[in-house]
């Protein structure tokens, strides 16, 4: 479905007698953002699925995983994104659709831990997204006393840069690269931004190398500016002390020859 998406192929299986034109006309929802990128993460051996969700304990061997399974409290049904079981650990999952946004809600993790099965294992849960100032520092810390769980944060583009690393650092398998590949088209199609960023520091070392030298962050924001400027882009804020630009590379190869 993915790549149906990807490439207009839907016909009108979203919208009537519609095709998305990827990333142009495909809204995106919190459910398919979901299902898309988790479910592919489940294809991944358990050391880059380690990595890329932020597990800081092995994970033994993925036993069973289920999108949406429905749990008993009080009478009442308890509904995760997911859950993974692994060897060693158990993993539920709460995603929210849009990074910083403030969406994760203490009372929801309670009452997932609360009816998650208990079986012995390590307990962790990872809130992908919607992470903002609604859940104090205090109450985090409180309810993994409580709970007797991990809690760890992961925002969707952090977790894009997590795949980007494995495919560099973890040496995976032609069908392990393939799935790594999908997993930042489908948050890209989502509308999370996975490109590569690149550091000022590595751009001033470029300019070393064709000869632009002494050329500091500051200069070199400038004459990123100018080259914004006269394509009518908004420029860098330069006032703020922020030590990475997301800057087109083919804009800094043109900046570097003038």
């Amino acid at each position: 479905m993915l790549n149906a998406i990807l490439r207009g192929k839907t016909n009108g299986l979203f919208r009537k007698d519609i095709d998305f034109s990827a990333h142009k006309d495909f809204p995106g929802y919190e459910d398919s953002l979901t299902s898309t990128i988790v479910e592919r993460i489940t294809y991944l051996p358990p050391s880059i699925m380690k990595a890329l969700l932020k597990i800081p304990r092995p994970l033994g061997d993925l036993i069973d995983y289920a999108l949406w399974p429905t749990w008993q409290l009080a009478n009442r049904n308890v509904i995760p994104d997911c859950f993974l079981d692994f060897q060693s650990a158990r993993v539920i999952i709460e995603s929210k659709r849009w990074d910083d946004s403030g969406q994760q809600k203490i009372t929801q993790w309670e009452d997932q831990l609360q009816a998650c099965p208990a079986n012995g294992k390590s307990l962790y849960l990872l809130a992908i997204g919607g992470q903002g100032s609604a859940i104090s520092a205090h109450q985090k810390q409180n309810i993994q006393l409580i709970h007797a769980f991990t809690l760890i944060e992961l925002p969707w583009r952090e977790l894009g840069e997590n795949a980007r690393n494995a495919l560099k650092t973890l040496q995976p398998s032609p069908p392990e690269c393939r799935i790594l590949r999908d997993i930042l088209a489908g948050l890209e199609l989502h509308g999370i931004d996975c490109r590569e960023k690149k550091w000022f520091s590595d751009f001033s070392q470029d300019a070393k190398s064709h000869g632009l030298l002494p050329i500091s962050p500051s200069a070199l924001a400038s004459l990123c500016n100018s080259a914004k400027l006269s394509h009518g882009v908004p420029p860098l804020d330069c006032s703020k002390n922020i030590p990475d630009y997301d800057i087109d590379i083919g804009a800094i190869k043109y900046l570097l020859t003038i």
